[in-house]
């Protein structure tokens, strides 16, 4: 799989998600545009005037809550090895943008087997019980 395939598939994918979950007060709410070039839906933000990339001006909005959404935090997880919330989220908003993000990235976060078994506390002995006397 060439990296042409691989940026087809992601953004046919995106679309998919994109006209699953998105209704018009979303798109009014979130200041969300319909860009040209990929038809995909994208959020016009107060970056727009600012030097970055057109990649990292309009961000790419993904829904929340959708399976589609989640693999792609879950694929970002695993490609910074595991990293935590915070640098997740702020390496997936370089190109998208996902409406409560940081709940989003948490929640998948804590159900990633690896993290779930490296964060792990070790096994603790219950507490003896006081002695007993026998009269």
């Amino acid at each position: 799989m060439t990296k042409v395939d691989y940026d087809i598939a992601e953004t046919m994918l995106i679309k998919q998600a994109q006209s699953q979950m998105l209704t018009e007060d979303e798109k009014e709410k979130w200041n969300l545009y319909l860009d040209e070039s990929d038809n995909l839906w994208k959020l016009m933000d107060r970056l727009e005037n600012s030097e970055l990339t057109d990649e990292s001006k309009y961000l790419i909005y993904l829904p929340n809550h959708n399976y589609i959404t989640d693999l792609i935090i879950l694929h970002k997880h695993n490609e910074l090895y595991h990293a935590g919330i915070a640098h997740t989220l702020s390496e997936l908003s370089r190109k998208y943008w996902i409406p409560k993000g940081r709940t989003a990235v948490k929640r998948i976060i804590n159900l990633c087997c690896y993290c779930i078994r490296w964060k792990a506390k070790p096994f603790k002995l219950p507490a003896i019980p006081s002695y007993q006397k026998h009269e």
